[in-house]
């Protein structure tokens, strides 16, 4: 395995050794430039070059990955290289990593905080009557920058500030850095339950994943013993232990032998512990805000 740290003059954003991690990063992590108001190509694989250098990473799962006989065989029949495929699982890791444990609670976007208030207004049913508009009840809107606060209850007032509201936000459909960042509040954080962690690795490595296909002349069929694994959520599961996300052993094993009540016997069962795992966290949003990439 070559280390990243020997390779001299290394540069991430264009060295071959990290096209997997571009790839990635470019589709899910892009970076937004102040200067040209933009989204542009991510810092991502940069960043984690950065943090590999300076010692943030115990690399001593690697030699688990490469004796592993099972995870090899699957990516020699899907054309994947190891060394490109382990950095790439690396630095998604270290993503999730700063996702989800003592991170930091994002707050809602400020396109999403202006929305919320249009959706409560709209709890009065404003309507246009003639020269006025109409509300049901009254709502109260309170602002509080000095120590007498002001406030405003006339339901056509407030009726007028959310027509104003919505033709801001159409006219800003578009992404926008002022809109759709959130403050950040160093001080709020969290650190969520590993099944996070799990959702999350998979959802980067899934999509990665997702349009290979296997060459069926390097796959054996002829026993379990020498039979060559093609299912894609089992590497992404056995990576999740190999990289010490879960140290539960299921989610490296594809089947296991189950011994009924009653029975003598024993029956081979396919485990799928990460399907069965991700059916918890089906359509899960995450609201953190990354601790190691800006």
């Amino acid at each position: 395995m070559i280390d990243i740290k020997d390779i001299p003059n290394f540069v991430a954003e264009t060295d071959p050794l990290f096209s997997y991690i571009r790839k990635v990063a470019n589709e899910f992590w892009l970076f937004y430039d102040p200067d040209i108001q933009e989204l542009t190509y991510s810092i991502v694989p940069d960043t984690f070059y950065k943090r590999y250098c300076n010692g943030y990473f115990i690399v001593d799962r690697l030699v688990k990955y490469e004796t592993s006989i099972e995870v090899q065989d699957t990516l020699k029949a899907f054309g994947l290289d190891h060394e490109k495929f382990w950095y790439l699982c690396l630095v998604i890791k270290d993503y999730v990593d700063g996702e989800t444990i003592d991170t930091i609670i994002d707050k809602p976007t400020h396109r999403e905080e202006l929305l919320n208030f249009v959706s409560e207004i709209e709890k009065l049913k404003p309507r246009r009557w003639g020269d006025l508009y109409l509300t049901d009840g009254c709502g109260e809107l309170t602002i509080k920058t000095s120590k007498h606060p002001y406030i405003i209850k006339d339901g056509q007032t407030l009726a007028l500030i959310k027509i104003a509201i919505e033709e801001f936000l159409k006219r800003n459909q578009e992404q926008s850095f002022i809109l759709d960042t959130a403050p950040v509040d160093f001080d709020n954080k969290t650190t969520l339950p590993e099944g996070y962690r799990l959702y999350l690795f998979d959802k980067y490595l899934s999509w990665f994943l997702k349009d290979l296909k296997a060459n069926k002349s390097l796959i054996s069929t002829k026993t379990d013993n020498n039979r060559v694994s093609i299912d894609k959520k089992l590497l992404i599961s056995r990576m999740l232990f190999i990289l010490g996300i879960t140290d539960d052993e299921d989610y490296y094993d594809e089947f296991k032998e189950v011994k009924k009540e009653g029975e003598k016997r024993t029956i081979t069962t396919k485990i799928d512990k990460l399907k069965n795992t991700l059916k918890n966290y089906k359509g899960v949003k995450v609201k953190t805000h990354n601790i190691y990439y800006w």
